[in-house]
């Protein structure tokens, strides 16, 4: 079912509730761009066999709420850009996701603007590999737990919470960056010899936090704080911190 409704931008409402999809084993790009689109009913997918959602609801810019309690999500390997762009959904509900193969979350979330809060307690994400910008653009949450992430096998969280710029807590427990590799071009207004070079971006997950709020409480591993205390981005001042 890739691409299926992608850019059906005159879509308003659309209800598969009678469509037959267990033998579907991908879902890329399914309704990506289908950017009038303000009802989905999808309450009877079976997705057992589906491997693939990349970029499954991306620019589903006009959805609001979105049901998938339907979901089985315990083949898939790939959410990234799962949600990129859904920026009037104030709120998702995720409870049923089961995230133990998945390798990618990159952008998962990314600009979805209009959420307040998320749940996300439930996912395992010890096979994951990246989580670049996965929450970048949530500029209305408040706060985010992910104390319970694992995130030992993770080598990319570069800008993972970039603009998040209403946020007041945000809970990294039990993070460990032990495994991050990848850097990042960004603008470091600091540098005046080369301020859009080549900066490390390892310590970039927090870019731009709490630059609305004014204020925010993280809670990490002493060694955590430490990376992120490097980055250029974090403006301390505006941080409590609270280390094991």
């Amino acid at each position: 079912m890739d691409r299926m409704f992608s850019s059906c931008r005159s879509l308003t409402s659309l209800d598969l509730s009678n469509f037959n999809t267990e033998n579907v084993t991908s879902m890329v790009y399914m309704f990506d761009s289908c950017i009038n689109l303000t009802s989905l009913n999808l309450s009877n997918f079976n997705t057992t066999n589906v491997k693939d959602m990349y970029r499954m609801f991306r620019y589903c810019r006009s959805l609001t709420s979105l049901n998938l309690s339907s979901f089985n999500t315990s083949n898939i390997t790939s959410m990234s850009m799962m949600f990129y762009g859904c920026s009037s959904l104030t709120s998702l509900n995720l409870s049923n996701f089961n995230t133990e193969n998945v390798v990618s979350m990159d952008e998962m979330f990314y600009g979805c603007s209009s959420l307040t809060s998320l749940n996300l307690s439930n996912f395992n994400t010890e096979n994951v590999e990246s989580m670049y910008r996965m929450f970048s653009g949530c500029s209305n949450l408040s706060s985010l737990d992910l104390s319970s992430f694992n995130t030992s096998n993770v080598n990319d969280m570069g800008f993972m919470f970039l603009d998040c710029t209403r946020l007041t807590s945000l809970n990294l427990y039990n993070f460990d960056m032990g495994s991050l590799t990848n850097d990042h071009y960004y603008y470091d207004p600091y540098d005046r010899y080369d301020p859009w070079g080549y900066h490390s971006g390892k310590n970039l997950m927090c870019f731009n936090l709490a630059s609305e709020s004014g204020a925010c409480t993280i809670t990490c591993p002493t060694t955590v704080q430490t990376e992120l205390q490097i980055g250029t981005g974090l403006v301390n001042s505006r941080i409590t911190w609270y280390t094991h």
